[in-house]
């Protein structure tokens, strides 16, 4: 397969996965999703696709990709370019989490001290 080749049909399967994405995703309703965003997955997509038909990557890698895509627009995960790889990162909710852990502290101490409220 010529370069020309593959070249268009990296560049059609780029461009129809960001109308897929931009479909679903880039709404002017409540569940917006900002320019920023897709301005970043626009850069990604390009770069695994690009890897793809190049052979860089595996079709498994390819998808992992998509997949981390997926989240990061569903706001499940962050994602960020860091010296010319893509990143990712688990958004943590920190206040959720230290909220759970003293409620466990708390279940706990119930049960080791009784409850504190209880007259006896």
């Amino acid at each position: 397969m010529s370069d020309v080749v593959r070249n268009q049909e990296a560049d059609y399967i780029i461009e129809k996965v960001m109308e897929n994405l931009k479909e679903r995703y880039l709404k002017t309703e409540d569940n917006l999703v900002d320019a920023e965003k897709i301005f970043l997955v626009s850069s990604v997509v390009r770069d695994v696709v690009e890897k793809k038909y190049s052979g860089d990557i595996s079709d498994e890698q390819c998808k992992n990709y998509f997949i981390f895509i997926e989240k990061f627009l569903k706001g499940e995960i962050d994602m960020f370019w860091d010296d010319g790889v893509i990143k990712v990162k688990k958004i943590t909710n920190y206040d959720e989490q230290r909220r759970q852990a003293l409620e466990s502290l708390r279940e706990a101490y119930k049960r080791i001290i009784g409850d504190p409220d209880v007259q006896e």
